[in-house]
């Protein structure tokens, strides 16, 4: 057996370049699974709140129509419409509606946002969110239509 490489062979063998591949995708694995471990509840339940008015606001922009949010239950975030935020006859919207994360739920249900045609917020709300396990973050609306996660 010729155990010697000629000038013109330099390289890696077919073997070799296997079990660096399959040592780098079990590291990869392992690095995956440890990772999805450190998702936080409360913060990604936050995220996803403030998305959604921000959706919801960019929604009134567009349609010039007034948007309100409210929640539904602990779960779950609607929203429905009116030529204006004062008006007293809403109409559901059943194509914007949010589901929250396992884990999380809204503490508070009074609470109602209305975005109005220019996408200013009737009022300036706090909504907070509980994580069983971790603690709580809160999702504050300003009347300026800004939204933001603390």
């Amino acid at each position: 057996m010729n155990t010697h490489r000629r000038r013109g062979q330099l390289g890696y063998t077919l073997i070799e370049l296997l079990v660096v591949l399959s040592m780098t995708s079990v590291l990869l694995t392992t690095a995956t699974v440890n990772l999805t471990e450190m998702v936080n509840p409360s913060e990604q339940g936050a995220a996803t709140v403030a998305a959604f008015m921000k959706e919801v606001r960019a929604h009134a922009l567009s349609t010039t129509l007034a948007f309100e949010v409210y929640p539904i239950t602990t779960k779950t975030l609607g929203a429905r419409f009116a030529s204006s935020c004062s008006s007293a006859s809403f109409t559901n919207d059943d194509s914007l509606s949010l589901e929250l994360p396992q884990r999380v739920d809204l503490t508070d249900l009074t609470w109602s946002v209305c975005f109005s045609p220019r996408g200013f917020a009737d009022a300036s709300i706090l909504i907070p969110l509980e994580d069983h396990y971790e603690g709580t973050k809160d999702v504050q609306v300003f009347l300026g239509g800004a939204i933001r996660t603390q």
